[in-house]
């Protein structure tokens, strides 16, 4: 059982974690099952880990969330990580998010139960290189925001966001993905995008966001336009 400051539940249980191998975690979500929603899994500590959510199904009332995790040689890995699983969240504020789950198609529409809109609108996927997307959310324009980007599937690939900004009425994001070697591969991958709320879009959470976009810099403060706090203050980066 995680420890309790730690997790949350929005039904007031108990979230788990089962070991099932090394580097491999079944992550229990209870009272929250349901089709479709969105996972994310991030590697935590300060060595070079990465984690990336292997799939995630309901079975009955419990959410499951599987999270693999991998050294930087690409084998299997225990290590600690942070996990998130959300449905969809009516939202006043810009909120999307979508599974991306078909790596190798020049442009498609990603399944309606796995994603989510703000704007009513559906999301799109456009692959323009081996491992380079742009995810279009639709009529979501404007600076600013947070994009959260986890690889899924059982292998040790990983992807990232490389920028986001508006292109019209949308918002584009562009993704990469990469093998353990840093060479371009196509994979599948989940992203979050959200404005002036935290990455889960619950309203009324406690949740700050930045872009630390000056990584030599010894201190600073990121840009108001790409940066949340929900107490109102400026956030800022030490190096």
């Amino acid at each position: 059982m995680p420890s309790i400051p730690y997790q949350f539940n929005s039904k007031g249980l108990t979230n788990t974690i089962d070991r099932l191998g090394v580097g491999s975690y079944l992550v229990k979500f209870p009272g929250i099952g349901v089709s479709g929603g969105m996972a994310h899994a991030t590697a935590y500590g300060s060595t070079s880990e990465s984690c990336k959510v292997q799939s995630w199904v309901p079975s009955g009332t419990l959410q499951r969330v599987w999270v693999k995790c991998f050294n930087s040689a690409g084998a299997p890995t225990d290590t600690r990580f942070v996990a998130s699983f959300v449905r969809n969240v009516n939202s006043a504020s810009p909120l999307a998010h979508l599974w991306a789950d078909q790596p190798s198609v020049a442009t498609y529409t990603p399944s309606p139960t796995y994603q989510f809109n703000s704007s009513g609108a559906l999301s799109t996927i456009t692959r323009s290189a081996v491992g380079h997307y742009n995810a279009i959310l639709t009529n979501l324009a404007g600076t600013g925001g947070n994009v959260k980007v986890t690889a899924y599937g059982t292998g040790s690939e990983t992807c990232k966001v490389q920028g986001w900004g508006p292109s019209g009425p949308n918002v584009r994001a562009i993704v990469k993905c990469f093998r353990t070697n840093g060479a371009p591969v196509d994979n599948r991958f989940t992203l979050t995008y959200a404005k002036n709320r935290g990455i889960t879009g619950i309203p009324g959470t406690k949740a700050g966001y930045l872009l630390a976009d000056q990584p030599a810099n010894p201190s600073y403060t990121p840009l108001a336009s790409h940066q949340f706090n929900f107490l109102g203050g400026l956030n800022t980066v030490t190096r």
